[in-house]
Order: C-alpha cells, then sequence, then structure tokens
C-alpha cells in the first residue's frame, strides 16, 4: 500500500505579486520625476532622452525579472523576461524611428483619405487624385470640415447651399448679385466672407467666397484661395500646395 500523497505547496497569490509591479513602478515613476525636476537639462536633446528610455526599460527588464523569479519558476521567470525583453526592443525602436512611423502613417492616411492630404515637407501638402481624377481637399472652415472640388478653372470659392447653412449662414437671405459661367450654364452667387479657411497647417483669414444659388452638390475650391498659396502644382496625379 502506498502512502498518502504529499500536500501541494500552496501557489502564491496572484494579488501579491501584482502589488510588487505597481509598487515597482510607482517607485520607478517617483524616482525618474525627481529626477527629472533635480537636473531639468540632462533630458535637453533627443539623444539624452533616448539614452533614458534605454535605460529605464533595461531596468524594468531587471526588476521584472528578479520579482518573477522570487515567485515563479525559472522557466516561467525566463519567458517573461524575454517578452518585456521583446517589448522593450519595440519601445526603443519605436522611439528611435518615430519620424519614420509618423510619415508611414501619413501616407498611408493620404492614400486612404486623399482630401486629407499628406505632409511632405516643412510648408508642403500633398493630395492624390480621387477616383474620379478630380483633387478633393478638406478645409476647415472656422470649426466646421468642409470638402472642397480643387478647379482651377473657377476664379473664385464657391460654396454651395448646404455647405454655407452648415457654416452658419441662411442662403434664402442672402443677396445673389455674382454671375458665374460654369459647364452647366450661368449661375447666380452671393458674396460672403470667410472668416478663417484652414488647409492642414496652412491658414488664411478673410477668405472671399461665394454662395451658389445653382444645383451645385459641392463647394468649389478656385484660384481666388489658390493664389494665396505661395505656389501650387499637378503632377503625375499629385496636387501639392506650399505656403
Amino acid at each position: 500500500m502506498t502512502g498518502p500523497a504529499a500536500p501541494t505547496p500552496p501557489r502564491p497569490p496572484r494579488g501579491g505579486r501584482v502589488f510588487w509591479f505597481v509598487l515597482f513602478a510607482v517607485v520607478l515613476g517617483g524616482v525618474t520625476l525627481l529626477l527629472w525636476s533635480r537636473f531639468p537639462d540632462a533630458l535637453s536633446t533627443d539623444t539624452d532622452k533616448a539614452y533614458a528610455f534605454q535605460y529605464v526599460a533595461i531596468a524594468a527588464l531587471i526588476a521584472s525579472g528578479m520579482l518573477l523569479g522570487r515567485r515563479v519558476g525559472v522557466g516561467a521567470a525566463l519567458r517573461s523576461i524575454l517578452a518585456w525583453g521583446a517589448l522593450a526592443v519595440l519601445l526603443v525602436l519605436g522611439y528611435t524611428y518615430r519620424d519614420e512611423l509618423a510619415d508611414v502613417v501619413g501616407r498611408v492616411t493620404g492614400e486612404l483619405r486623399p482630401s486629407q492630404g499628406t505632409l511632405t515637407g516643412e510648408r508642403a501638402l500633398t493630395f492624390r487624385q480621387s477616383r474620379g481624377g478630380h483633387f478633393l481637399v478638406e478645409a476647415r472652415v472656422g470649426e466646421v470640415p468642409v470638402r472642397f472640388l480643387v478647379d482651377t478653372g473657377a476664379s473664385s470659392v464657391i460654396l454651395s447651399r448646404t455647405d454655407a447653412a452648415r457654416l452658419g449662414f441662411d442662403p434664402d437671405r442672402l443677396r445673389y448679385t455674382q454671375r458665374f459661367g460654369t459647364a452647366n450654364g450661368e449661375i447666380l452667387a452671393a458674396p460672403i466672407t470667410l472668416p478663417t479657411v484652414a488647409i492642414g497647417p496652412a491658414r488664411f483669414d478673410d477668405v472671399r467666397a461665394f454662395v451658389s444659388d445653382g444645383d451645385f452638390s459641392g463647394s468649389l475650391l478656385g484660384m481666388s484661395l489658390l493664389r494665396r498659396f505661395r505656389s501650387y502644382e499637378v503632377k503625375d496625379g499629385t496636387l501639392t500646395l506650399r505656403w
């Protein structure tokens, strides 16, 4: 006959592990803030910040391994250390190549939403042609987003009645005194002034525009605003605005 089985040693509570991790994070954060407040100029460059970030990641990796090694088996501790190490490497790589990653995100957004545009320089914004072969530009008039169709053949900015109403104008109370020739014939339009128009980082004040009284399906961005940019260029299916 076999004797009674040896009692299984109790497993350490998970709550204790979480407590030590939280305590370590609080202590590490407090020490970091204390050092930063005492030596504010120590991280004045991007290189200094990158090295400090690496040292914090290495310290967190070593400390987490020590904590886990005391509460779980060696194998589990090694797996946790490898996981934390991989996370630290990803964070360091993400910080190192943050500018390149931001450029990639901007280009992907520009492809998915052509009207948003992509910053391709300090003062340059590019837009890809839409599927219909037109250039669509999303601007902010005041605080309201308005999507414009770029029309180099139009002399002015012309708003549809719908967009004008969204901006707070009452189309029925405007005076339609200006005549414009379009591909669909002549239309009447009412002169207005837009306090601000922002396209990406470029911002223009007191933009003269007109509200169409015709059957306009969308708003047009014409030469009166394009000329306020330093330059604009259409090449290889791309519109580039510089200011």
